[in-house]
């Protein structure tokens, strides 16, 4: 019901934020000619390791916003259509 749309909703907004660090992590990394699919902290899989490696530092900023958005009730998945209108 409502709480796991919740859940939803805030799994979103954690995967949202980590995805906006993914893209200019990913470009430092190619226009440094290096392989975004090697790296040291995460194995190399079909995702890419390196951009994985660097996020890491700046994660606790990403789960830091989507929770203070969460506790000010702006993850609220009615409230955030209303927002959108």
């Amino acid at each position: 019901g409502y709480e796991s749309r919740r859940e939803g909703a805030f799994q979103a907004a954690l995967d949202a934020a980590l995805i906006l660090l993914r893209g200019p992590l990913h470009r430092w990394i190619a226009a440094h000619h290096l392989s975004p699919s090697h790296g040291f902290l995460h194995r190399p899989t079909r995702y890419e390791a390196l951009v994985f490696d660097l996020i890491e530092p700046y994660r606790c900023w990403a789960e830091r916003a989507v929770v203070q958005a969460a506790a000010a009730g702006n993850l609220d998945p009615p409230s955030a259509i209303e927002a959108l209108k």
